[in-house]
Order: C-alpha cells, then sequence, then structure tokens
C-alpha cells in the first residue's frame, strides 16, 4: 500500500510563511494600487474584461505587484497539493486561511502608508477600499465606481456623483434639452459620399458655448482668396465682423454679450463673386453663449482632467458640441468598452441633424 509521507504544515508554519511572503512586498507598494480582492479573484480567473485589462497593464508595469500575485498563486498551490485527510492538519490549515484573511484585511488596508512604530501597542488595520464594480481609463487614469456609490480617480462635487456612477455602471447620460431657439430645420449635405465636404460653419452648430469669445470654424471654398465672417443678433442686427481671413476658423475678437442666442454667416471672396454660407435652404447657423452662472457651474468638472466627468457635466448643461469632443477622446481611450461607446453614441444622438 502506498503511503503519502508529506505532512502539512501546522498552523505556526503557514502563519510565519505567509507574514513573510506578503509583509515584505505589501510594505512597499503604492497606495493606489489594487486590492486584496483585486488580486484574489485576478488568480481565480474572476476578472473580465475592461477590468481584467486594467489590472494585466499594471500588472506588466508593476514587478511588486507582479510578486504578490505569484506568492498567492504558490500558497494556494501548496494549499491544493497538501491537503490534509486528518481533522488536526484541516485545523491547522484553517488557522492558516485566517491569517491570510487577517493579513489581506489589514496589510492591503495599508499598502503605501508607514506604519509608525506604535511601541508594541496593537492598531486596528485600516479597512480594505471596497470592490470596484465598474472601471474606465481616462486623461487622468482610471476612474472606478466602488460597491458603496463613492468614485476613485477624480475629484468633482458631490452633486455631480449620482450622474458618472450611472455613466460608468451603464453609459446612460442626460442631456439637456435643445433650446427653443437653437432649433432649425435639417437639411441634406450635398455631394457623393467621400466627397469633400462643402462650403458651410462646421462649429458651433444648435448648441450653448461656454466662451464669450467662440472660436467659429468652417469648411473651406475651392475657389476662395479669403473670408469673412458675420455674426448677428436674432433681429438680424448685425454683432460683430471678422476681418479678411486666410484661416478657415475665426475667434471672436471681443466678447460678447451672455446669455444670449446668435446667427453666423461666412462669405467667401472669389474670382467669380461673394459666396455666403449657410444660405437658404440650408439650416441657420446659431449658437448661445451660456451665461456666466451656467458657465461657472460646469468649470469644476472640465478643470479635472477628465474626459469622463467633463463630458457628462457638459452634456447636463447643454454643452453638447464640446460634450461630443470629450467623449470622442474617452471612447478613444476605452476602446473595448460598450460604456464608453453608448455615451458618445448618446451625445451625437442629441445634437440636431444638419
Amino acid at each position: 500500500m502506498s503511503h503519502d509521507t508529506r505532512r502539512a504544515p501546522d498552523a505556526e508554519t503557514a502563519r510565519r510563511r505567509l507574514a513573510s511572503s506578503f509583509q515584505e512586498t505589501l510594505a512597499a507598494a503604492d497606495a493606489d494600487g489594487p486590492s486584496y480582492e483585486d488580486v484574489a479573484a485576478y488568480v481565480d480567473g474572476q476578472l473580465a474584461g475592461d477590468e481584467r485589462l486594467l489590472f494585466e497593464e499594471r500588472l506588466a508595469d508593476d514587478p511588486l505587484l507582479r510578486a504578490e500575485v505569484q506568492d498567492l498563486r504558490d500558497l494556494r498551490a501548496e494549499m491544493n497539493a497538501s491537503r490534509p485527510s486528518a481533522g488536526a492538519w484541516w485545523m491547522g490549515w484553517a488557522a492558516a486561511a485566517a491569517v491570510l484573511a487577517a493579513l489581506a484585511a489589514g496589510l492591503y488596508g495599508t499598502r503605501g502608508r508607514t506604519r509608525p512604530d506604535t511601541g508594541g501597542v496593537a492598531v486596528a488595520p485600516t479597512p480594505a477600499a471596497p470592490a470596484a464594480l465598474a472601471r474606465m481609463a481616462d486623461a487622468t487614469g482610471a476612474i472606478a465606481l466602488r460597491a458603496d456609490g463613492s468614485i476613485d480617480g477624480v475629484a468633482v462635487p458631490p452633486a455631480l456623483q449620482p450622474s458618472l456612477a450611472e455613466a460608468l455602471r451603464s453609459g446612460r447620460l442626460r442631456v439637456a434639452p435643445l433650446r427653443d431657439d437653437l432649433a432649425v430645420s435639417p437639411v441634406t449635405a450635398m455631394g457623393a459620399e467621400g466627397a469633400p465636404a462643402p462650403f458651410g460653419p462646421v462649429a458651433p452648430l444648435s448648441t450653448i458655448v461656454r466662451s464669450d469669445r467662440p472660436t467659429l470654424r468652417f469648411t473651406a471654398h475651392p475657389g476662395a482668396s479669403g473670408y469673412v465672417v458675420s455674426i448677428y443678433d436674432l433681429d438680424l442686427e448685425p454683432v460683430a465682423t471678422s476681418p479678411t481671413l486666410h484661416a478657415t476658423e475665426w475667434t471672436v475678437e471681443r466678447a460678447l454679450p451672455r446669455g444670449r442666442t446668435y446667427l453666423w454667416q461666412i462669405e467667401a471672396r472669389t474670382r467669380a463673386g461673394r459666396v455666403s454660407a449657410p444660405a437658404p435652404p440650408a439650416a441657420e447657423a446659431r449658437f448661445h453663449v451660456a451665461s456666466a452662472e451656467a458657465a461657472a457651474r460646469v468649470e469644476a468638472a472640465v478643470g479635472s482632467g477628465s474626459h469622463l466627468a467633463a463630458g457628462v457635466a457638459l452634456a447636463e448643461a447643454g454643452f453638447v458640441e464640446e460634450a461630443q469632443e470629450h467623449f470622442e477622446k474617452l471612447a478613444a481611450l476605452n476602446p473595448q468598452s460598450a460604456e464608453a461607446k453608448a455615451l458618445l453614441d448618446l451625445s451625437r444622438a442629441s445634437r440636431p441633424r444638419r
């Protein structure tokens, strides 16, 4: 009869091995590193999709994290290889598992922080961060929605956090309704598919702008020697006119009165004469300059550097063109994210078709 001569280690041996294995790497790890739950989920094959991609990106750049993953794999392999048959040995391994859980809660909860000399007095461990329900890459780094509703990776006003949580979790977005004075009749663009866009305005179109000196952009006319851009109020009274331009954009030189809606038009100077756009039956080019209060309400989100926070705040306030620009950048950073794509699609759908 064959006999398994391997001895299962007692609880004290297991405790020493576990403490030595984890404490050295945890003491030097980053404060923003993955939690023990994240490491365990990765080792167990429970991370999938974007969460697994983000973890593996961190793993490639972090030798300490790789050591933690390997340590946990080794310990679990050894436990599985040394499954005891006697109740006494099982109790020893149960004690070792309890030590592992204590290390996970205590040591991971204080990653990257210098542990003060307590003179032998026991100090309660810092609780580990709640598990992440959703993550998305951003210009400022990864943004995560935690199980307790908190958001890591960006600092925004509390009033915006529920909207960010919804965007991260489901890709849903609340967009301010279009102002009545920005509604224009849609037109069908002329020209064959793939042909250059016809001469006309590009942006801003049927949107609210934060700046009182917006930049107006338009497509080129093939025979133009120069352009003049004119801005009018809704009574068609002139408000501002550019000098002759040789570029296809113009930043308004003097501040426009806030809280008002404007029309704008480009005139191309050609050998055959002057060509204006938009011209009937094309839709008018309109924009609304936000009040100072409305512009200030989104400043914190835009200034955070986060495309997600900026896009959500701008969309809710009606700055749909600027919001779309941020969601395009967010989608580029998260090419596999259905939520990032949904946010971009919603921002595009909120703009009137022209």
